[in-house]
């Protein structure tokens, strides 16, 4: 657990700034609104469902080669070929919630992506940011003014957005509208450290650490799932999710 606890103390930072933050900004309460919110819910179950499956599929059936490559590319100099790859991933995995969006005729706002709180929403990442710096102790010059973090940061971006999009955004604003804010709210802590299992399960870990990591993820999506509450904005969270995956070991 030692070597999870620099996250722990990150996202708990996250809280503390989401509640300093109501005394500096005026935030907006978060309205979340749908004309029929059970309907939403379970159409929310589709590609949620699609996103399970893929991600089964890709991390299980990932082979030892594969495995291999992907810690190669993680020891050498990242690339803007790769940061460009792992955008056009994360948009892959978004796809089905944004067909849905669609089809549905939602907007962004309806995934906490629009003006409303978004000065306090960025202002919480960034102050959480710098806590996620100095605790994983990349306070060096040299490593942010390179263009492999850089690269690396850009592609972050990428995983923060489309997790955020997903599970804050999308979610937690469709379960929290039918089941009531805080059931919605757990309910999508508890979806976010199940869908990450078969990823977990890829890497090779022990059954400890499994449980190590999914206490950790769930302790995640309370924190963020609880400045999305307050703020009802993604922009922060996903800008913070990017700096703790690049600083992150």
């Amino acid at each position: 657990m030692n070597h999870q606890m620099p996250y722990v103390i990150v996202l708990l930072s996250a809280v503390v700034c989401t509640v300093l933050m109501q005394y500096v900004v005026r935030i907006e309460t978060p309205k979340i609104g749908f004309s029929a919110p059970r309907r939403e819910a379970l159409v929310a179950v589709i590609p949620l469902s699609i996103l399970v499956v893929l991600t089964t599929i890709v991390f299980l059936g990932a082979s030892a080669t594969e495995s291999s490559v992907a810690s190669e590319v993680q020891r050498t100099s990242y690339t803007l070929g790769n940061a460009v790859r792992q955008l056009f991933l994360n948009a892959a995995i978004f796809l089905p919630f944004g067909i849905t969006m669609l089809v549905r005729k939602q907007g962004l706002s309806t995934i906490g992506m629009g003006l409303r709180n978004l000065r306090s929403s960025l202002l919480v990442g960034l102050s959480a940011s710098l806590v996620a710096i100095a605790v994983f102790g990349k306070l060096d010059s040299a490593f942010w003014f390179s263009a492999d973090t850089l690269y690396r940061l850009i592609a972050q971006v990428g995983v923060g957005m489309s997790e955020e999009a997903i599970f804050r955004g999308y979610l937690q604003s469709r379960f929290s509208a039918w089941l009531g804010s805080d059931r919605g709210w757990l309910l999508v802590a508890a979806v976010l450290a199940l869908v990450h299992i078969p990823q977990r399960m890829e890497s090779g870990i022990s059954g400890n650490e499994l449980a190590v990591d999914m206490i950790v993820l769930v302790i995640w999506g309370l924190a963020f799932g609880w400045a999305m509450k307050k703020m009802g904005n993604i922009a922060g969270l996903i800008f913070l999710h990017a700096v703790m995956n690049l600083v992150g070991p």
